[in-house]
């Protein structure tokens, strides 16, 4: 068992977690290779539902196109940092095809230009609304997936606290900002806090898979 983590390599690391994530240097993609869910979700209304008053709304799922790209990119650069993957590397995550990136798009009748879309990531009975707040529960499902811990996860919907609050103990970035702003690069010492806080609670009951202090 590994010790301390500031000491692993990133070798160490992936052969430790081949069962929930693996890495392909010649894509520069990262695989996740668990979910919450055992199925593919049905996303429902991907056809337009019309309202009397002329407004229109439906459901798109993403499988290409810039905000898919967004989504895989921010939540790969916290696994790579996670991972002591080269950050020169602009990295893509690939979750199971259990996950399922969406768009709910709506439109008023008067003017059908002025829409409000909305992205979420469906995974098992989990949906989040942003890559800030699913970043929390990919590094729970890499860590603790395939281990026998029953370990909470730091995310928002399974620690019931509030995302400002994680994105702190995170360092992640704002959860509202813009797709086209690059999120801040948080240092590898914030996620491993949270594992310490995590083993804190839970100590002399269970080991870590990484075999953290």
């Amino acid at each position: 068992m590994i010790e301390n983590y500031s000491t692993i390599s990133s070798a160490s690391i992936l052969k430790l977690l081949s069962s929930t994530v693996s890495v392909d240097h010649k894509t520069c993609t990262i695989h996740l290779l668990v979910s919450d869910a055992q199925t593919t979700p049905t996303i429902p209304n991907t056809d337009p539902i019309y309202g009397e008053d002329g407004s229109c709304s439906f459901n798109q799922i993403e499988t290409d196109g810039p905000t898919i790209k967004h989504w895989r990119y921010l939540c790969a650069y916290y696994v790579a940092i996670y991972l002591k993957l080269d950050l020169a590397v602009r990295w893509q995550l690939r979750w199971p095809k259990q996950c399922v990136l969406y768009t709910t798009w709506s439109m008023k009748p008067e003017n059908t230009v002025q829409e409000r879309r909305d992205t979420y990531l469906k995974d098992g009975p989990f949906v989040f609304r942003s890559p800030d707040e699913f970043v929390p529960h990919l590094l729970w499902l890499i860590t603790y997936h395939a281990s026998d811990d029953n370990l909470t996860c730091g995310c928002k919907y399974c620690s019931k606290r509030d995302q400002t609050t994680i994105n702190d103990e995170y360092s992640l970035g704002d959860p509202n900002a813009s797709p086209s702003m690059p999120a801040p690069g948080p240092q590898v010492s914030h996620i491993v806090r949270n594992a310490k806080r995590v083993e804190k609670n839970r100590k002399e009951r269970r080991h870590d898979p990484l075999g953290r202090n």
